[in-house]
C-alpha cells in the first residue's frame, strides 16, 4: 500500500511498492499527465498496475468520458472486476476520486488522502501540517509508508 496526499496544485506520496512476485521496489505513484484542458494530476494507492493503467487512460479523456464509458458498458468486464485501487485527479480547480468501478467522484475538499497511511496523514494536515510533514508522520505510524517521498506540481 501506500500514502498519497493530493492538493488542488501539488501530489505528494511515498515511492516503497510491494510486490506479490518479488521484492519489493520503488516506483513513482503520482503523475503530471496531458488532459484535454491543460495539465492533470493523477496519483493513487492500492495496486499501482491500476494506478498506470489509469494514468495512461486519462491522459487526454475528459472525465465525463471516463464515467460514460463504464455506465454504457463499453468496458471489458475483466477490466472492472480486477480493479483495486482508487485514483484522485486534479485539474488545479477540483479534486475527483476515481473509485474501483471507475466512477470519478467530485471532492469537496482542496485536499484528499488516501491509502494506508491516509488516517494518520489526515490528523497532520487537520492540525496543520504541510503535505510532506504529514507523510512524514504517517510513516511514522503505518510501516507501509516509507521514503523517499516524492512530490509532482501541477505546473512544472
Amino acid at each position: 500500500m501506500t500514502t498519497l496526499i493530493a492538493t488542488l496544485d501539488s501530489f505528494h506520496c511515498d515511492t516503497h511498492c510491494m510486490s506479490s512476485s518479488g521484492p519489493n521496489f520503488r516506483t513513482p505513484k503520482a503523475f503530471r499527465i496531458k488532459g484535454p484542458k491543460g495539465p492533470l494530476l493523477v496519483g493513487g494507492a492500492g495496486d499501482i498496475a491500476d494506478v498506470v493503467f489509469l494514468r495512461d487512460l486519462l491522459t487526454g479523456l475528459p472525465l465525463e468520458d471516463l464515467s460514460s464509458m463504464w455506465m454504457n458498458d463499453n468496458w471489458p468486464p475483466a477490466i472492472i472486476e480486477k480493479m483495486e485501487s482508487d485514483v484522485v485527479v486534479s485539474d488545479g480547480e477540483t479534486l475527483w476520486l476515481i473509485d474501483q468501478r471507475l466512477v470519478p467522484l467530485e471532492l469537496l475538499s482542496d485536499w484528499y488522502a488516501l491509502g494506508s497511511g491516509a488516517e494518520a496523514a489526515s490528523v497532520a494536515l487537520n492540525y496543520g501540517d504541510d503535505p510532506h510533514e504529514a507523510l512524514r508522520r504517517a510513516a511514522q505510524v503505518d510501516p507501509l509508508t516509507q521514503t523517499p517521498f516524492l512530490t509532482v506540481n501541477l505546473n512544472g
